[in-house]
């Protein structure tokens, strides 16, 4: 849904939209949610690729650690024309926003 919402925001706004992103700063949220908070890095990872692939392909799965997934119909979510932008400190959040929204295939 995320994908999507996106997506669409960005073509009503003529590429004016950027999605923003972090990993997650509050261990007693993820404490709350019963998810690791160590691991944040990587669930981010996780579902960073998961919006990506559904702006690069039609139909989409996906069996990870922390999430799994399968379309049946296509969502028609199309590439941001902007991007991402990944927030924090160190080497991952750089590495995040600098892999980019990926590319749309012909």
């Amino acid at each position: 849904m995320t994908a999507r919402v996106v997506a669409n925001i960005d073509q009503f706004s003529g590429g004016g939209f950027i999605l923003g992103v972090g990993a997650g700063w509050s261990k007693p949220e993820f404490d709350a949610l019963g998810l690791p908070f160590d691991r944040r890095g990587p669930m981010a990872d996780e579902y960073l690729d998961a919006i990506k692939m559904f702006w690069t392909n039609d139909l989409v799965s996906k069996n990870g650690e922390y999430l799994a997934f399968r379309t049946e119909l296509p969502i028609g979510a199309r590439r941001p024309q902007r991007g991402l932008r990944s927030a924090g400190s160190g080497p991952p959040p750089g590495r995040r926003a600098a892999a980019g929204p990926g590319r749309r295939r012909a």
